[in-house]
């Protein structure tokens, strides 16, 4: 199929980070850059690491993620973990991989666009399933139970839902692991917010289960000023890691080495910036999804600190509200959820002050 007949390709991208402070479009918060994190790299390169890397990631680093996954209630070695050039590479790699030899895929009906472009490169057989709105668009057990019968043997899923911030019970999760053994099916988890929500992680729900069965990606370090160094990671069973280093040689060879050991400066030096804007967030974030119900602008659950997601009566008008004071918002149709906007929850943003003015 021609490319610009593709509408998986054509869906509207999301760039991974904002382009200024009322750029309201991402997910991840900007912070600046510990000094310290940037000598790190500039020592790395001038000590002669300006080549290629192996293609799973330097060595140290696969081993600091691997602990930090462990932490999270899975056991994870390094062998596990493959180092990724940011979060839509994770995707795009466990979908085209994963996706092609263990699917069908089981995919929620609103999830991260860069999902669909992920899967729109090359055909992939994919079994769509209802959110739920009023529980900020997550997926019931029943209806993953339901496409599992079905014939479905990959399950995809975001928690916290990259649209709302909306997470999975500890109950949810167990059923969701009880259908996946009892069906023999894998699940994907992008677990990319899970640092801004007070929820269960997919890691520790599943961690009885270890990485045999469920894959996890998502950015590595957010809110540590890392986010324009494009950092992601996959935590797979290790059977999965030839594969998915083979693609990943092709496309890229390796991530970029030098921000490599920019991320292992700041795991190794976790200067805490994120432990202090966790609770922020969260702060701003409920105070702004208070200031959207007063505006009768139709606030959707969510857990995650770093967005909220709305549901306006006219959700073009509210966009264009918004744009006329110089904010731009996330469509929520790029997600699969036409008139849902989603806006970033930021520290130097007070997005429940941006939400008043809209009256």
């Amino acid at each position: 199929m021609p490319y610009a007949l593709d509408s998986l390709l054509a869906t509207p991208g999301l760039g991974p980070m904002p382009t200024d402070p009322r750029d309201l479009r991402g997910d991840q918060p900007v912070v600046p850059l510990d000094p310290m994190v940037a000598e790190a790299a500039a020592r790395a390169l001038e000590s002669g690491q300006t080549h290629y890397v192996d293609v799973p990631g330097i060595a140290p680093l696969r081993e600091a993620t691997a602990r930090l996954i462990s932490e999270q209630g899975v056991i994870c070695r390094p062998a596990n973990v493959m180092i990724t050039a940011g979060a839509q590479e994770a995707r795009f790699l466990v979908l085209q991989i994963l996706g092609d030899a263990a699917g069908p895929l089981v995919l929620p009906d609103v999830v991260h666009p860069g999902v669909r472009q992920a899967i729109g490169v090359r055909a992939i057989a994919t079994l769509t399933v209802a959110t739920d709105p009023a529980r900020g668009m997550l997926v019931s057990p029943e209806s993953l139970g339901a496409a599992l019968a079905a014939g479905g043997r990959l399950i995809y899923l975001e928690a916290p839902v990259r649209l709302t911030g909306a997470t999975y019970s500890q109950g949810e999760w167990a059923a969701i692991a009880a259908l996946a053994a009892e069906h023999g099916a894998g699940i994907i988890v992008d677990q990319g917010l899970a640092p801004w929500a007070d929820g269960p992680s997919a890691a520790s729900a599943l961690g009885s289960a270890g990485l045999a069965r469920t894959t996890l990606i998502g950015e590595l370090l957010p809110g540590q000023g890392l986010q324009s160094w494009q950092i992601g990671y996959i935590a797979a069973d290790e059977t999965w890691l030839p594969p998915l280093q083979s693609q990943k040689q092709i496309m890229a060879i390796c991530t970029s080495t030098a921000a490599q050991y920019a991320a292992l400066e700041a795991m190794e030096g976790s200067v805490g910036v994120r432990e202090t804007l966790h609770p922020q967030l969260l702060e701003r974030a409920t105070a702004a999804r208070a200031a959207a119900a007063l505006q009768g602008l139709g606030p959707l659950p969510g857990g995650a600190g770093t967005v909220i997601a709305i549901h306006p009566p006219d959700g073009a008008a509210t966009q264009a509200t918004l744009a006329a004071q110089g904010y731009s918002a996330a469509d929520g149709a790029a997600f699969g959820a036409p008139g849902v906007l989603r806006l970033a929850v930021g520290p130097e943003t007070d997005l429940a002050a941006i939400l008043e003015a809209l009256a």
